[in-house]
Formats: structure tokens, C-alpha cells, sequence
């Protein structure tokens, strides 16, 4: 695998990281307009109540009404609590699991820095080897070209001694 592969798939994880944060803070927001949406059937069974007193005209029967709706209510409210509860412990779970995913992050970000300085010094060495082996190269054909002088010269030695 590549250095670049390696960091377009990292890069990759980083993305699915954050498309995972942006989830969770629109959950989070459904969460809060349910909320709302649950405060405003609140306020309208109030309201039912205020209409149920204008038309009974009998305040033991109006009272009757009223004890019946607010036992419901009272269920309702426990309800709610219970409700309540559990998304304060959902959020717990979300503020622990969003901590979590925040180290993680800043261990990649640490493995990633890591990996830079690595290919840095790698790409430094490939330089300075690509430079010797050119030396080399050079080397070696000067040494090419004077092996085959010498050559031509012992051979002229032996025309003139044999």
C-alpha cells in the first residue's frame, strides 16, 4: 500500500467520523423539537380544561372533570418524567460514546502526523540514494572507460613484446 493510499483511506475514516457527529446533533434536534411538540399538547390540554369550566355549570360536576383530568394528567406528567429520564440517560450515553469518538480522533490525528514525518524522512532518503547511485553510475562508466583504455594499451604491449 502507498503512503497516498494509506492517507486517502485515513482521510476517509475522518469523513465517516464526522458524517457520524453530524447524525448524532440531528438526532439530537429531532430530540428537542419532540420536546417542544410535547410542551405545546401541554398547554392545549390546559386549555380543554379552561373550556370544560365555562360549560359545566355545576362546580361539583366541573370539579368531578377536573379530578378525572388531572389524575390523567398526573399520569401524563409521570410519563413525561419517565420519559425525561430516559433521554437524559440517552444524552449521557451520547456525551460518553461523543468523548470516546473524540480520542479516537486525536489518536488518529497523532498516528497521522506520525505517518507525515515518516514520509518525509522517507522521501529525504530516496533523494539522497537516488543521488549516490547516480554518483555511482558515473563512477562506474569512468571506470568502463578507463578499464577499456587499458586494455587497448596491453594489447599494444603485447603486439610489441610478441
Amino acid at each position: 500500500m502507498t503512503n497516498e493510499e494509506f492517507q486517502k483511506i485515513v482521510l476517509k475514516k475522518l469523513g465517516t467520523l464526522e458524517n457520524g457527529q453530524n447524525d448524532l446533533n440531528e438526532k439530537f434536534s429531532t430530540l428537542e423539537t419532540k420536546y417542544s411538540t410535547l410542551e405545546e399538547g401541554q398547554r392545549e390540554l390546559n386549555e380543554k380544561f379552561g373550556t370544560l369550566e365555562a360549560k359545566y355549570g355545576a362546580l361539583e360536576e366541573g370539579q368531578k372533570e377536573l379530578n378525572k383530568k388531572f389524575g390523567t394528567l398526573e399520569v401524563k406528567y409521570s410519563t413525561f418524567e419517565d420519559g425525561q429520564k430516559e433521554l437524559n440517560k440517552k444524552y449521557d450515553a451520547l456525551e460518553t460514546k461523543f468523548s470516546i469518538l473524540e480520542e479516537g480522533q486525536k489518536k488518529i490525528y497523532k498516528k497521522v502526523e506520525v505517518i507525515y514525518d515518516q514520509v518525509i524522512e522517507l522521501t529525504e532518503f530516496k533523494t539522497k540514494v537516488n543521488t549516490q547511485v547516480d554518483r555511482i553510475a558515473e563512477d562506474n562508466e569512468a571506470l568502463k572507460e578507463i578499464v577499456g583504455r587499458h586494455e587497448v594499451e596491453i594489447k599494444i604491449l603485447k603486439n610489441k613484446i610478441g
